[in-house]
């Protein structure tokens, strides 16, 4: 007689002591982000009083997952995963008290800000892996999909509140006061962190092993894995395609539907909502789906929405058909983000070895960001001789093109825990027999 494996649901998920004070961690730290969003970006706008400026620490900020992406996942794969998360949030913590002292003092200068820039975002290179590894030791790999889900809708609540509450908390504590509400949520996210409990113990290879095999290892993996360089191509092409409304979003609302800013604040807080519901959708009936229907579902919605968009200034004489449209894609884009992205990293966290999951996805995720800031070059120059709704047609219909490519991709055609395993080990033979020789 067979016996039938309960499905756990997210209730189940809540009795796992270690991934709800990993869900709280990451969810205070995500409130304490968006309220930083806010009172920094404030900050730094009075005291610069310059786009160059504004926009040199754009870039300030990319910097050091492009340098130090593959660097930072190696040593995380190298070392004790708590103590990396915990250190990480207790030094963004004493960053933000030593800013709000600068500031107080009347101390704070250009140059500070820049130097703050990079080593905020230094450190989060090295957190961001450690904290995706730490997730793979508290759940089982059936859990991935509903654990990752349900974290992304917690966190964008969590967003939705810091940005709801920034405003607030900045006119009655002032920007020092706010900046020491975002120190303390890195404080509370350590404390979190490190009171989990959970097998953070180093194999003796990965030890024993030097930092320049661990290099070829994880770029030996990605090189031999078929499914893995896919898919960083075509999200890499995600992010080209979403370039224009990401990065013009502000520009084409103003200047081709005819709206205030506020429409813009409405649309990020519609894709918010969007998320939510989309990480409760897949936390409670991904696991009904094949990866590849999810994913390409998700980045379906990605394109149409984007598309939806381009063809909005068609509609400018029926003002409240448009705006229901664009409010009702931006919730269906939301959902889109979260689906595609829960059920694409659950199944990427099954195929990888928990001892290369650290630099594999700092690899993929410097790649990804690299991307971005060229296309955002790329197209502001094209749209200096092309009209941003066609740009927009054009990237959604390209959108939705990758995203039904995905239905031929074999590696999200089965989701066989035997195949899976076979991967892994089909490495480590490998692996074993070069050594070997």
């Amino acid at each position: 007689m067979d016996i039938v494996k309960k499905e756990k649901g997210i209730l189940d998920l809540f009795r796992n002591k270690n991934y709800l004070k990993l869900l709280i961690a990451s969810s205070v730290s995500r409130f304490g982000d968006a309220l930083d969003a806010i009172a920094f970006g404030y900050l730094v706008y009075k005291i610069t009083d310059s786009a160059l400026l504004m926009g040199l620490l754009f870039a300030c900020n990319a910097i050091p997952n492009i340098i130090f992406g593959i660097h930072a996942g190696i040593f995380v794969d190298r070392h004790y995963k708590k103590i990396i998360a915990v250190s990480a949030d207790m030094i963004r913590g004493l960053i933000v008290i030593t800013t709000v002292y600068l500031l107080l003092n009347g101390l704070l200068e250009t140059w500070y800000l820049f130097v703050v820039t990079f080593i905020n975002s230094t450190v989060e290179t090295f957190a961001s892996p450690a904290k995706t590894s730490i997730f793979t030791r508290v759940l089982d790999e059936d859990d991935y999909l509903t654990g990752s889900s349900l974290s992304k809708s917690v966190n964008s609540v969590a967003d939705l509140l810091g940005l709801g509450l920034a405003g607030g908390i900045v006119v009655f504590l002032g920007t020092s006061g706010a900046l020491l509400v975002d120190s303390a949520t890195f404080i509370v996210s350590a404390i979190f962190i490190f009171v989990m409990k959970f097998n953070d113990e180093l194999k003796n290879d990965v030890v024993k092993s030097n930092y320049k095999d661990d290099f070829n290892e994880g770029y030996s993996f990605i090189k031999q894995n078929r499914f893995i360089i896919i898919i960083i191509l075509l999200f890499a092409l995600t992010n080209v395609v979403l370039v224009p409304f990401n990065v013009f979003r502000f520009m084409f609302i103003e200047e081709y539907l005819l709206e205030e800013v506020t429409l813009v604040s409405g649309v990020g807080i519609a894709i918010t909502i969007g998320m939510i519901l989309g990480g409760l959708i897949a936390a409670k009936i991904g696991k009904r789906f094949k990866v590849n229907h999810l994913v390409s579902g998700g980045m379906s919605s990605l394109g149409f929405g984007v598309f939806i968009f381009g063809i909005a200034p068609l509609l400018l004489n029926y003002r409240y058909f448009m705006l229901i449209l664009i409010y009702s894609v931006a919730i269906l884009m939301g959902m889109g983000v979260t689906i595609s992205t829960s059920a694409l990293g659950a199944h990427l966290m099954k195929i990888i070895p928990k001892t290369m999951i650290g630099r594999i996805m700092a690899v993929m995720n410097m790649l990804l960001l690299t991307v971005t800031p060229v296309a955002a070059a790329i197209i502001g120059a094209i749209g200096e001789v092309i009209r941003l709704d066609i740009i927009f047609i054009v990237c959604g219909m390209i959108q939705l093109t990758v995203a039904l490519s995905l239905f031929f991709i074999k590696g999200f055609n089965t989701d066989s825990e035997e195949i899976v395993h076979e991967r892994k080990n089909c490495i480590y033979r490998n692996k074993r027999h070069k050594n070997a020789h």
